[in-house]
């Protein structure tokens, strides 16, 4: 099935040209579930979708949560992202809803004591898909290089859990394509600031409001760079939504 937030990388230009310098506020501690690891809520409100999408349209669907790591890195091959997504059963319904995520890599250069610089960013190659079909978990992929959807992947699965659908992204990778914020390709040949960003996007036949979680994520470039909400590894954390790039509250919650 193609969905239709499927989108050319060559289009970020439009999307994160002056994107989010994340120096924001302190992720604040909301209990929401009564169980014990921390993820960050995302407030959603998705419009219907419409043929024939524009920017804005597809932007006010999309949200993101994006951490800046400490440091700065040199980027090798193979470049990965793993994440894990938590998606409550009631925000889909059966045979048509659908929620997407992939990460996208965005890139800082360093300035001291100034704000980092946005210098460019890639993307992953695959959207995964998590919808409900037939009353059960089902998950579909979007492979954005050869543009068709694979049958199968190894690179993720979903299961259930209590009212839940978990969405588990494993050494998935990115694209070797990055474009600069002109949306101009470049090879990257310096260190980086990195921020990694799990991006989400809804695929609605009504207008639906809820929550979507992200619990944790990592990209590796030469190491493993994990982020998790227990303790704070990272420098500074975001959530906001594409259109305007509207910031929201961060707030971590407890999830089964």
């Amino acid at each position: 099935m193609k969905h239709r937030n499927q989108r050319k990388l060559s289009q970020m230009k439009f999307i994160f040209t002056g994107l989010l310098l994340l120096f924001l506020t302190a992720a604040t501690s909301v209990p929401v579930f009564a169980a014990s690891k921390k993820a960050v809520q995302v407030k959603c409100s998705f419009n219907a979708l419409v043929e024939d999408q524009t920017v804005d349209e597809w932007d006010k669907n999309t949200y993101a949560v994006q951490a800046l790591l400490s440091g700065t890195h040199r980027l090798v091959k193979p470049l990965t992202y793993s994440a894990r997504v938590i998606i409550p059963k009631t925000l889909l319904k059966p045979n048509g809803d659908s929620v997407g995520v992939i990460m996208d890599l965005n890139l800082f250069k360093s300035q001291g004591k100034k704000e980092p610089s946005y210098e460019g960013m890639t993307s992953g190659r695959y959207w995964f898909f998590v919808e409900c079909r037939e009353g059960k978990a089902s998950l579909s992929v979007y492979d954005q290089v050869k543009e068709k959807n694979p049958e199968t992947t190894k690179y993720a699965s979903v299961r259930e859990s209590g009212g839940n659908y978990i969405l588990t992204i494993k050494n998935a990778p990115f694209q070797e394509t990055y474009f600069d914020v002109e949306g101009k390709q470049f090879s990257p040949k310096t260190k980086y600031m990195l921020a990694p960003t799990v991006v989400i996007n809804g695929n609605f036949e009504k207008d639906t409001s809820g929550y979507v979680y992200v619990d944790e994520f990592s990209v590796k470039v030469k190491d493993t760079h994990k982020i998790t909400f227990e303790k704070k590894n990272y420098e500074k954390l975001a959530v906001y939504c594409f259109y305007k790039n509207k910031k929201q509250k961060t707030k971590l919650v407890s999830v089964k």
